[in-house]
């Protein structure tokens, strides 16, 4: 009896711990359009009048897209100050208008970069408005790739800022992610029912099941040959039904 009672227990702990992960998850995920909003508005300012280059640093055209609206601010760089942009810039760039429609409006016609630097795709599935097929043959550099983890404040420097990224480095798949147009393929927030018929998977998997095994390696340093193979496999799944 002594083993079950520490096998039973083990599962409860297991079970319990499960629950508060699941919790923490909605919980982020119930958060994500009020972290969005903000971001995608100030990355739509930027799109329509910072007029940016991939290769000068992005604070530059945020500057310019903040003189160009009359927005002054003590320090552009600084999230809580995005944030306010971002309220007096909401009104006069959606307006009326429904802010999905209005985005997507605005970001189709967006360089591929700045999306992927800018992390849009994140902005795109918490606010459910679809991006444009981007190219997955940027050349970004290993600072680039830091920068653009500034999200949900805006990157500073340039996309291809650093030593390249080697052609074998992990962070390829996530940049592979960001080019596909919305998160891991997840069509929005509230529904991943509408994969299930289209994307192909292994043998006693679920599209959940290879999507939170990829959220999960991500949250990794290193991966496993084996984790390795599978998210890949994973990605080329996605891409061809996206």
């Amino acid at each position: 009896m002594y083993p079950r009672a520490r096998i039973l227990r083990a599962e409860e702990r297991i079970s319990n711990a499960l629950k508060e992960r699941a919790q923490r998850k909605k919980q982020w995920l119930q958060g994500l359009p009020d972290q969005a909003r903000p971001h995608a508005t100030v990355v739509a300012a930027i799109v329509l009048a910072g007029e940016p280059k991939i290769h000068e640093p992005l604070i530059r055209a945020w500057a310019r897209a903040l003189q160009h609206y009359r927005i002054p601010l003590n320090d552009p760089a600084h999230r809580s100050e995005q944030i306010s942009a971002a309220h007096q810039l909401f009104p006069i760039i959606v307006g009326q208008e429904k802010s999905s429609v209005r985005f997507a409006e605005i970001f189709k016609s967006a360089p591929d970069w700045l999306l992927q630097f800018t992390r849009m795709t994140r902005d795109a599935w918490a606010l459910e408005f679809p991006l444009p097929r981007m190219t997955t043959k940027l050349k970004w550099g290993i600072a680039g790739f830091e920068d653009a983890e500034r999200y949900p404040s805006l990157p500073l420097g340039v996309l291809t800022a650093g030593e390249p990224i080697p052609p074998d480095d992990q962070r390829h798949i996530t940049l592979t992610f960001l080019a596909i147009g919305r998160p891991i393929g997840v069509p929005h927030l509230g529904d991943l029912s509408l994969l299930e018929e289209t994307l192909p998977r292994q043998k006693d998997t679920t599209v959940v099941d290879d999507l939170s095994f990829a959220l999960s390696a991500f949250e990794k340093e290193e991966w496993s040959p084996y984790e390795r193979r599978r998210v890949r496999k994973v990605i080329r799944q996605l891409d061809r039904n996206s």
